[in-house]
């Protein structure tokens, strides 16, 4: 086998197994965990010193926890 043939093959067979090493490592990532219900409080609001869109603020956040995390 002429030499420039071997060596077009070792490169072929270089890139092929940076390749499936890069795919094997990829798979490997963490998985990200949501931590929002473990470290959320529902927030709590004066309806008399808030403004009505703060209070409008407040409520809608603790629905999305409602939904999420009860």
């Amino acid at each position: 086998m002429p030499a420039s043939k071997r060596s077009a093959i070792r490169l072929i067979l270089r890139m092929t197994s940076i390749t499936a090493i890069a795919g094997v490592l990829a798979s490997c990532a963490p998985i990200p965990v949501d931590t929002f219900c473990i470290n959320y409080q529902p927030v709590t609001y004066s309806a008399s010193q808030d403004t009505p869109e703060t209070v409008r603020q407040v409520q809608g956040n603790n629905a999305v926890y409602k939904r999420l995390c009860k």
